[in-house]
């Protein structure tokens, strides 16, 4: 009866034991079915547990024991084999990956050769950007062409590592993994052709930075001496150049300093140019102010001389009407005929001098002063004749005396007509002393010009 207890014991046992490693068995399945293919990792390590099991747990009766090991090597025997034919594949992918990225970056090496501008070199780091994505699992096409200088070799091979999932992406190329050794080697070619680049990428901004001193130091040299509204356009078409320079900022610094010295010279100038043109027109309106209040003055005194001469001429009119003896009457015609002649000439003048200060009055625009009128004039200025104009003198322009005729024929005429010993009518001592002074009413070679 116990033997029976012992044996109905031991079967429980030995059941209850391959119920766990039939469990076991079908959690090792999933490892490998659905979305859990890829986890050869943690599937062999639950088979090494399996394995354990089957050696520690007793009892097992043997018919299950088989049939339990046969289901475990047949799983595991599967696994490897899909495993196998995925590293072929993962193989395969590889090397088709690497053999793009090492085209691309052989690629980027001609270009850096044959390169003679900083714009034909950017071809070649692009070339060896789109290498650098297609090392990172990325669109190729999706990069930008800004140069890569400052990329970390630790941080390239921890971003792209072997043992990343596979990026979601149409191209197969781009969502294909570089096996450990295949990344190694391309990142070792890149970081050399990286190398080459940037080197070669020094030279030309070497030779460019030169050059754009060279020109900043020729536009500072101008603004001392050239038009400055001019150096400053050239500065300007020059500043936008810079912004589009492959030069990086602080490379330029000293360039823009240059040229914010130019600027500042050029500026200086225009205003002391400003300052110039303001202290002459200054100076020139002074002036014409000065030529206004003359002109006027001398526009008053004809005014008044013409006044005088009207009346003189008047007067001589009256005697000559009433004059008896022919001598005197001829004499007197002559004298109203010269003070005619001189009537004409104050008026040109007067003519001359008008237009000139309506000309300046124009120039001078609110700068003008008010118009001179006699009342502003200190009194007995205008009783005076009117001033000469400063003017080389003309013969013409001398008045023509009367030579005086023998005393003894004076005598022998005034003595029948017994008339008074004085001035002829129409000439007076104001008349006299203008000719004995140099004053006449003739025009003037003053101008407004400024």
């Amino acid at each position: 009866m116990s033997g029976e207890l012992d044996r109905e014991r031991w079967l429980q046992l030995a059941r209850a034991n391959a119920e766990v490693i039939r469990t076991e068995i079908i959690k090792l399945r999933g490892f490998v079915e659905g979305d859990s293919a890829a986890q050869y990792v943690d599937f062999w390590a639950q088979a090494r547990e399996i394995t354990s099991q089957f050696k520690s747990f007793k009892p097992l009766e043997p018919e299950e024991r088989e049939q339990l090991w046969k289901d475990f090597h047949d799983l595991c025997k599967q696994t490897r084999s899909r495993q196998d034919g995925e590293r072929a594949r993962l193989r395969e992918e590889s090397q088709l990956k690497r053999a793009a990225i090492e085209a691309l970056t052989e690629e980027a090496v001609t270009l850096n050769e044959q390169a003679s501008t900083l714009e034909e070199l950017e071809r070649a780091q692009s070339a060896l950007n789109q290498a650098l994505a297609l090392m990172k699992n990325q669109d190729p096409l999706s990069v930008s062409s800004a140069a890569a200088e400052e990329v970390s070799a630790e941080d390239e091979k921890t971003e792209g590592d072997s043992g990343s999932p596979h990026p979601s992406g149409a191209d197969p190329l781009v969502a294909a993994r570089l096996l450990k050794e295949d990344r190694e080697s391309c990142w070792i070619r890149w970081l050399e052709v990286r190398e080459a680049i940037r080197k070669h990428r020094g030279e030309f901004r070497q030779k460019l930075f030169g050059e754009l001193e060279e020109r900043a130091a020729a536009l500072l040299a101008a603004s001392e001496s050239e038009e400055p509204h001019g150096v400053q356009g050239q500065i300007r078409d020059f500043q936008s150049e810079l912004k589009g320079s492959p030069m990086p900022p602080p490379k330029t610094e000293k360039i823009r300093e240059t040229l914010r010295n130019a600027w500042k010279r050029c500026s200086d100038r225009i205003e002391e140019g400003r300052q110039q043109r303001r202290r002459q027109h200054d100076d020139w309106v002074e002036r014409m102010r000065e030529h206004l209040q003359r002109w006027e003055i001398t526009l008053l005194k004809n005014q008044f001389y013409q006044e005088r001469l009207a009346a003189e001429m008047a007067d001589l009119d009256t005697r000559i009407a009433s004059a008896t003896e022919p001598g005197l009457s001829e004499r007197m015609t002559r004298w109203a005929e010269e003070k005619r002649g001189r009537m004409e000439k104050v008026k040109e003048t007067a003519t001359e001098l008008q237009e000139k200060v309506r000309s300046v009055r124009s120039r001078l625009g609110k700068d003008a002063p008010p118009p001179l009128k006699a009342e502003d004039l200190p009194p007995g200025t205008l009783e005076a004749p009117a001033p000469r104009e400063p003017r080389e003198p003309r013969a013409e322009d001398a008045p023509r005396r009367e030579r005086p005729a023998p005393r003894a024929a004076r005598r022998s005429e005034e003595r029948p007509m017994k008339m008074k010993e004085t001035p002829p009518p129409g000439l007076n001592l104001g008349e006299l002393l203008a000719e004995k002074l140099g004053l006449v009413v003739a025009g003037s070679n003053s101008d407004g010009n400024h």
